[in-house]
Order: C-alpha cells, then structure tokens, then sequence
C-alpha cells in the first residue's frame, strides 16, 4: 500500500465513523446511560517510517466536525513511541512488548491492546511533577527494568497492531516523557490495502454494535475532560519532530486551551496582515503572526510558537555573565519585534482593525519554545536581561501547568 492510500483510506473511514456516531447522539439514538460526554478528535495524523505506517488521532472536542489531515515523518517507528533518539540495538531485550510475525513474511492479522499503561519502574513524584500523574490512567503494567530503551518493539515482517486508549511511559534516566494515545494504528507498509480496509471497517463496526466506542473519549465530569486535553496536548508536542504548524492546528482546533492557559477572551490564529506602511523590503509583503490573543480590555497580544526541540540539551548558552539565547529562540524574539514594530504604524493599524477588528496597544510579546527538560527558569532570566519587559518566554510543559492551574 502506497502513503497516500493509506491516508485517504483511514480519511474516509474515519469520518464516516465518527459522523454516524455523533449524529447518532444528536438524535438521541446513542445515550450514555450514567451521563457524561463524549469527546473526539479533531486532527488526524499520519506518519511514515522506514517500515510502517502510522495513524494517530489527536483532540478532544465536545461535538464532532471533520478530522483535519496532518502528515508526517520518522525514520523510526520506536523512536516515534520512545519519543527519545534511540538507536535500536540487535541484541535489545528491555522492551515490554514485541510484535513478531508467525512467517518470514508479511501475512495477514492484526493484534491489538485496549486500556493499558506500560512503563517501565518509574519514579511518580518526578513524574507528577512535570505532567500531574494522578493515578487516572488505565490499567497499569510495569517492568522492574532501569534500562534506558522503548517499551514496544517490532519483527521485521510484523504485519500491523492497534492501541486504544493506552499510555505509555517513556523514561531516558531522570527524564520522563508521556504519550497518552486514544486511538493508534500501526502497519506494515508491505500490509494490503483491502487486508487493512476489512480489518478497519470490522474493528470498528464490532465496537460500535457491542456498546463500546473506538477513538473517543468518554468523560463523567468536566474536570477530566480537561485532563484529556491536556494529555493530548502533552501527547502532541511530544511527537519527535513535530511540525510547528500540527501544534498550532492543535491549538487552533481546541481553542478552549490557549483560553484558559493564557485567560483570554478569544484568539486568533494566523491572520495574514497586510504591511501597508513602514516596511522597506518589498517583497515582505505582511506579517503572520501564529496567535493574537484578545485581553480583557479588548487589545490584543500576540504569540508566537516555535518548536519544542527535544533533541537540545538546553536553549541557552555562555555562563551567568554572558547568558544569551540559541539562535533559535533568538529567531522568536526578533520576529515578535517586527510584530510589535507592525502596529507603530497607523495604516498597519487601520488595516488590523478593519479586517481584523484587531487592536494592539502596549502588547505582550509572548514566545512558546522548548520544554522542561531545556528551558531552565533561571537561565530564562539570565538571558532575557537585554530583551524589553514586555517579552514572556515559556515552555511548552509551562504552557500545560498554566492550563491545568485553571481547572
């Protein structure tokens, strides 16, 4: 099966699946019995890897309108699980889970696990400390294993699996990271089309008429939809070498984070503004900002998002004297400078306003870069002595911690 049958095959069927049974509770034909709410995905994404493929749902929205596409790519498969660099060792034994193949080839059948977590031993405070673990999670399985490694492997002729709502807790050392899945499938590229077409639809029409519902998730209050959001968060910008634009769509899809994170009224997500004055190159024809964020006061901020580069150690450098940012958050703060430098004119401003209803009076420029494992609060302080005070640097898990200080 080529890439793009692949997507377009899990495109169709997924919508199709998730419009019968959202129309199916908008006319009061599915009802959960002890109440609740059903949230679904709103991004779906595919990714190659040397090996396989793979389709991954992302969001938690109340009501269900359409799964927005995003692609992208991995040279491997453990490595998109692990969420560390890792480099596969022959003679590796520390996974919890192989998926072999019966034959030395690819044959037909798909295995699967539902409402799992998997890690190996695991310190909870260090991991309640950066993603709020409260024991909520599935089922949990752990291996007394204080090897570095991840927690699923696979044969090389390994036909394909499924995981629905698992976790798995990854850890290199002291550090964790969480991928929190509703719902994931992985396939060799070598698997057939109509193979997978049949397994697909059969998955989830048995799902469906036994009651249980795939790739949504259920919620009895509103306190752990909000855990689900942040878990999906979480489990977006924790994708190695996630595009900044998939984070953004996530956000833009599910608004009610940035609201709550940031306490703003609304935003708005990559509006093009026209430079009418003020710009002597030419061919920069208008500024993007990734969000403006409406205050109290019906001005605006404006943000801007950069990646969460898991593969750096640190996102400063020199010691204490001579503290200053890497290029890439540098990047960040110049391109909110000429944001900022945008709305000194009045033109821009009319412009803004007219299209927009966009007003910007003593903004702050707010840049989301990094993570937790590299954005050191200290440091942060150190380096930002030459930038101006109405500059705010965050992290993406600072990000999260804001959202989940709300609920």
């Amino acid at each position: 099966m080529q890439f793009n049958e692949f997507i377009k095959l899990n495109e169709q069927i997924w919508h199709e699946y998730f419009s019968r049974i959202f129309t199916g509770f908008l006319k009061k034909q599915l009802t959960l019995q002890d109440g609740g709410k059903i949230l679904f995905p709103n991004i779906i994404l595919f990714t190659q890897t040397d090996d396989h493929y793979i389709v991954e749902l992302l969001g938690a929205n109340r009501g269900y309108s359409g799964l927005t596409t995003k692609k992208h790519k991995e040279k491997s498969t453990q490595k998109y699980l692990y969420q560390f660099d890792y480099q596969e060792e022959s003679g590796y034994e520390g996974s919890m889970f192989r998926f072999e193949s019966s034959d030395n080839k690819v044959i037909r059948g798909m295995s699967g696990m539902d409402g799992f977590l998997l890690s190996k031993s695991i310190d909870k405070n260090k991991l309640n400390q950066r993603f709020g673990f409260r024991d909520h999670w599935p089922t949990q399985l752990v291996r007394a294993n204080e090897e570095n490694g991840p927690l699923i492997t696979f044969s090389e002729n390994f036909p394909g699996c499924y995981f629905n709502n698992c976790v798995l807790v990854n850890r290199l050392n002291d550090l964790y990271r969480v991928k929190d899945i509703v719902h994931m499938t992985i396939i060799n590229k070598k698997y057939s089309k109509e193979f997978y077409k049949e397994d697909l639809n059969k998955n989830l029409n048995e799902a469906f008429f036994q009651g249980s519902l795939i790739g949504v998730k259920y919620c009895k209050e509103e306190k752990i939809e909000h855990f689900v959001l942040s878990s999906q968060f979480v489990n977006t910008f924790l994708i190695p070498n996630i595009r900044e634009t998939t984070i953004g769509e996530f956000l833009s899809k599910n608004p009610s984070f940035i609201q709550k994170a940031l306490s703003c009224k609304q935003f708005l997500y990559e509006k093009e503004l026209e430079w009418v004055e003020g710009n002597p190159n030419l061919e920069e024809k208008f500024i993007n900002p990734d969000i403006l964020i409406e205050r109290e006061d019906g001005y605006f901020n404006i943000c801007d998002l950069k990646l969460p580069k898991l593969d750096r150690k640190n996102l400063t450098k020199g010691k204490h004297k001579r503290r200053r940012f890497v290029d890439d958050v540098q990047e960040g703060i110049a391109q909110l400078a000429n944001y900022e430098e945008y709305f000194h004119f009045d033109k821009n401003k009319e412009f803004a306003k007219s299209k927009y209803n966009v007003e910007v009076q003593s903004p702050e420029l707010i840049l989301i870069v990094g993570n937790y494992e590299n954005l050191r609060a200290e440091e942060v302080r150190e380096a930002a002595r030459s930038v101006k005070s109405n500059y705010r640097i965050i992290d993406y898990d600072t990000l999260n911690a804001l959202f989940l200080n709300k609920i």
